[in-house]
């Protein structure tokens, strides 16, 4: 009797874990898809479907930031010549994502990314858009007012990832800051 107990507590136990392991890592079937509705370089809406057919390389960051951002755009940057070489570079687009709502404007991002590579998609938008989008990513920012910040009164803080994204929009895979822009571009021609 006792056995038998124990052998329906360990099928119970069984049957707990399954449900539990299909609530929390859902079934590939479930879209889980990026979306995201930003501004563009001229202030026109630029949605995640404008992008259909196409790998993307997003990041997210800011125009004043001092280190993290200058270095990232510039490994995407490597990785898109890499591309070029390949005869690749045509089916993939580098987007940067200001996270600074604060004191970005599609302009000022437009500028910032032409110093890198004029391929570079800019966007921008409000912090309820900012919101929607980087949860999408499972990423995170935060921007706060702090007088002693040395970027002019404004502290941001946000997460230092390449994601590429297939053209169906799903991400495949992440590269944090200081990737082998090799390695990316390699990831990528697997892919294609």
């Amino acid at each position: 009797m006792k056995k038998t107990i124990q052998g329906c507590g360990f099928l119970l136990f069984s049957v707990v874990v399954v449900v539990i392991v299909f609530a929390v890592f859902p079934n590939e079937d479930i879209d889980d898809r990026i979306s995201f509705s930003l501004v563009g370089n001229k202030g026109q809406s630029v949605e995640h479907t404008d992008f259909s057919g196409r790998w993307l390389l997003v990041s997210f960051g800011f125009t004043s930031c001092p280190n993290a951002c200058p270095t990232q755009t510039a490994e995407v940057t490597q990785t898109m010549r890499i591309l070029d070489e390949k005869h690749l570079s045509n089916q993939v687009v580098p987007v940067f994502i200001s996270v600074d709502y604060l004191r970005d404007t599609p302009k000022t991002v437009e500028t910032y990314l032409n110093a890198f590579d004029k391929r570079f998609i800019g966007l921008t938008g409000t912090e309820a858009q900012l919101d929607l989008t980087v949860d999408a990513f499972n990423a995170f920012y935060e921007v706060t007012k702090d007088p002693n910040a040395h970027h002019g009164g404004i502290d941001v803080v946000h997460s230092n990832m390449v994601f590429l994204v297939d053209p169906s929009g799903r991400i495949k895979e992440q590269f944090l800051l200081g990737f082998k822009p090799n390695l990316l571009a390699g990831k990528i021609e697997s892919f294609l």
